[in-house]
C-alpha cells in the first residue's frame, strides 16, 4: 500500500518536474507502521476487552502504552497518533529510561518499542519486561530498513 502510494506521489511529482524526497519516503513510511501499530494496539486491548470483564465496563481504564524509541521525532509522532486514538501514552528515549519509568510509574498495557536503539536493543529491553510479567504485550516497530 505504502510503495503504490509513493509510486503514485513519484508520478505526479516527475510530472510537475520534481521526486518524492528522502526525508518524505521516510515520514511516509513511519506515518504507515504508525498506522498499522494502531492498529495492533487495537487488535491487543480487543483481546484484553474479551479476556477481562473489567475492561468492557465503561468506567474500566484507557489502556496505558509505553512508546520507546531513541529518535525524538517518531516517539513525539507516535505519542501523538496513540494519544489521539484514546490511549494513555507515555514515553521514554531508550532502554534504561524505559526501565526506570515502569519501576516509577508502572504497569503498562502494552509496550510499543524500537527494535534498534543505542544502549539497549528492544528485544533486550522486552526480555527485562518479561522477567516481573511474562505476559506482557510488546509490539516492535524500526525504521532500520537492513
Amino acid at each position: 500500500m505504502l510503495d503504490r502510494f509513493i509510486d503514485a506521489r513519484s508520478a505526479t511529482d516527475s510530472a510537475h518536474g520534481s521526486s518524492v524526497s528522502p526525508a518524505s519516503r521516510r515520514w511516509f513510511t513511519a506515518a504507515a507502521r504508525t498506522v498499522d501499530m494502531c492498529s495492533a494496539v487495537r487488535s491487543i486491548r480487543d483481546r484484553l476487552t474479551n479476556r477481562h470483564a473489567d475492561f468492557r465496563n465503561e468506567t474500566a481504564h484507557r489502556l496505558s502504552v509505553l512508546v520507546v524509541d531513541d529518535e525524538e521525532s517518531v516517539r513525539a509522532f507516535v505519542e501523538r497518533v496513540l494519544r489521539d486514538a484514546g490511549y494513555e501514552v507515555t514515553v521514554a528515549s531508550d532502554g534504561p529510561d524505559a526501565l526506570k519509568i515502569v519501576e516509577q510509574h508502572g504497569p503498562f498495557d502494552v509496550f510499543v518499542l524500537d527494535v534498534m536503539m543505542p544502549q539497549m536493543r528492544g528485544d533486550e529491553l522486552s526480555r527485562q519486561f518479561r522477567v516481573s510479567d511474562l505476559d506482557v504485550k510488546v509490539l516492535y516497530f524500526t525504521g532500520y530498513s537492513e
